[in-house]
Parts: structure tokens; sequence; C-alpha cells
């Protein structure tokens, strides 16, 4: 028998997709089912991607992503895999912060203020927004909220006949804080 003959060729088993010049209806009804998976795992990539992407922010680090994989066997015997990514996370850097005790610490604060408003809006960026995003945002609200009511105590008249707020036990530092966006 020689090598590249039809005779040393195996005869294509039942299975696959043209056997002797008629398509198998088994193959033809897994493969519209594969593409559906593959469609439907495409689908919730490009989600999780925007997602993460969308939490974009002054505070956040880079992405990690989760994957998951989809299979299936096919009549023929193939064992077609699609991976995608399921879920993801970007960490969030809230900075350490100190009540401020004269206008020109108040006035450097200010950018402060800013990011932690542009990190609510990066928390609440996707079109739905999960339990964690939430947290996220109401966390960088009430620490936006807190250093702006620092900074207009420096700058209110009555701070101004008073000694300023660290020798009179104002507010503590607040600790750096670390959490994760599981979107």
């Amino acid at each position: 028998m020689f090598l590249n003959s039809p005779l040393s060729s195996p005869k294509p088993s039942a299975f696959c997709t043209k056997a002797y010049g008629k398509t198998n209806p088994a193959m033809q009804q897994a493969e519209q089912q594969w593409q559906k998976q593959a469609a439907w795992a495409n689908h919730e990539n490009d989600d999780t991607i925007q997602h993460e992407a969308a939490h974009s922010g002054p505070y956040t680090g880079g992405t990690s992503y989760d994957y998951q994989t989809v299979q299936m066997r096919m009549p023929d015997g193939t064992l077609r895999s699609k991976t995608y990514a399921a879920g993801g996370s970007r960490p969030i850097h809230f900075p350490a912060l100190k009540a401020p005790t004269t206008a020109a610490e108040a006035l450097a604060l200010q950018p402060v203020i800013s990011n932690l408003k542009a990190t609510t809006a990066a928390a609440l960026g996707p079109s739905h927004p999960s339990g964690a995003d939430f947290g996220v945002a109401k966390t960088a609200q009430s620490l936006a909220a807190m250093v702006q009511q620092w900074v207009a105590k420096v700058f209110s008249p009555q701070s101004a006949n008073k000694p300023n707020a660290a020798s009179q036990g104002g507010a503590t530092p607040q600790p750096r804080q670390r959490l994760n966006v599981m979107g």
C-alpha cells in the first residue's frame, strides 16, 4: 500500500462532516450549537473587559481577570474549547489623609477631592455596577465629603480665631485603605 493513495487512508467515520459526499446532520447540529456557545463566550468576555475598563481612575491599579473555559465534544470526537474572561477586579488605593491645619495644606487637598470624585465616577462607570462597585463609590464619596469639610473648616471665619485643629485634638489621619473592585 502506498502512503498517499486512496487505499492507505481509513474510511471517514459516520460522524465526519462529509462522509462520502453526504453532509452529516448530527455534525451540522453540533456545529450550530458550538457556534452559539462560542458567541456567548465572546459576548461574556467583551462585557467583562468593558466593565473593568470603565473603572479606570486616579487610584486604580491594573486589572486582573478570572477566566473560564467552555468545552464541547463534537460527534467526530474532536474537542472544541473557548476560554473567556468571566470576571475581573481592579485594586483601589485610597490615599492616606490628614486634616489640614493651614491654608496651604487645605489648598493641597483640592486635587485629592477631585481624584476622589473621579474615583466615585470610575466605580459607577460600568453600565451595571456590582455591589462591590457601589461600595467603593460610597467610600470615595464619604472620603471626599470628609476632606471637603476639613478644607471648609480651615477657611471658615470661626477658624481664624481658634488655634489649629490638630492642637485641639481635631481629626486624626485616616489609615490607608486598599479595596478590590470585583466587577
